[in-house]
């Protein structure tokens, strides 16, 4: 696993990295040699009548993950897809 921090410290750009780095990820940890067959990379949903993008989709386990940027808050409060308000308090470390 060091290795694989080594390799990816330092990459902060969301759009120019994530696809790699989950392809990556999942080959060497999870143990898929072809994690392409699964994945889906910026699924469009629609979202309080605007179009907005799901960035890894894996539609047999239901699974979404959305990446955030190098130095991106995850303080904001945010509505989810199903309208519950997500809101970080201040001692969550």
């Amino acid at each position: 696993m060091d290795d694989f921090v080594d390799d990816w410290e330092g990459k902060g750009s969301e759009q120019a990295y994530y696809q790699i780095f989950w392809i990556d990820f999942i080959q060497k940890y999870c143990g898929i040699d072809k994690p392409t067959k699964f994945l889906k990379f910026q699924v469009p949903v629609e979202f309080e009548n605007s179009k907005r993008f799901i960035d890894v989709w894996i539609p047999s386990t239901k699974t979404l993950i959305e990446q955030k940027s190098r130095g991106k808050s995850f303080d904001k409060t945010g509505k989810q897809s199903d309208k519950t308000i997500v809101a970080r308090s201040k001692d969550q470390t």
